[in-house]
């Protein structure tokens, strides 16, 4: 895991933006992101852990699938 900046909040109840520099091999790699709430609760590791039938409050670790050049 790697930290990363926050940028300024776009407001209430947006969606918050961040950025962060990786040194990564070439190839396919597989990148993930999880945070924390100010009350240090955190996002839960799948979406099956907090399903519910009109898929609700899904807000699993975001995960992206990068090829390296």
């Amino acid at each position: 895991w790697s930290r990363a900046a926050l940028e300024a909040p776009a407001g209430p109840g947006a969606w918050q933006r961040w950025r962060t520099t990786l040194d990564l091999a070439p190839g396919d790699v597989r990148v993930m992101a999880r945070a924390w709430d100010s009350s240090g609760a955190g996002m839960p590791e799948s979406p099956a852990q907090v399903w519910n039938p009109k898929g609700y409050v899904n807000n699993a670790w975001s995960r992206v699938r990068l090829r390296v050049r």
